[in-house]
């Protein structure tokens, strides 16, 4: 059923009709939820995980955190699928040459993401 949704999801993309909801939300407590999702699996193959944030990045965001969270769950499971021993990390930074480059700005407290991709392995 997931390969069906990313399947699904992935034509949306490419068609334009990508849907999303964008809502404000708590990034660490998205980290948070997220890195639980994958605990157990981590768990059961002896897998540290690491969460970190820097203390400059903002915690109130605007955007699709369901997609988000869905795409981090995805990294994350791969990660610690592939992973054969040690920890998996995530970290988080606040750049402000990426948020330039990236067209980000800050309205009411909250940061808004126009575009994104994936760069690099970094989210």
């Amino acid at each position: 059923m997931r390969l069906l949704n990313g399947v699904l999801d992935f034509s949306k993309i490419e068609s334009g009709l990508m849907e999303l909801d964008i809502e404000p939300f708590a990034l660490r407590a998205l980290l948070e939820e997220t890195m639980g999702v994958v605990r157990t699996a981590a768990m059961e193959k002896a897998l540290e995980l690491r969460l970190d944030v820097s203390a400059n990045c903002p915690d109130a965001w605007i955007g699709d955190a369901g997609k988000i969270r869905q795409i981090l769950q995805n990294l994350l499971g791969n990660a610690v699928k592939f992973t054969p021993k040690g920890y998996v990390a995530l970290r988080v930074k606040r750049s402000a040459r990426w948020m330039k480059k990236r067209n980000c700005s800050s309205r009411g407290g909250h940061r808004h993401w126009r575009t994104a991709r994936q760069a690099g392995g970094d989210l």
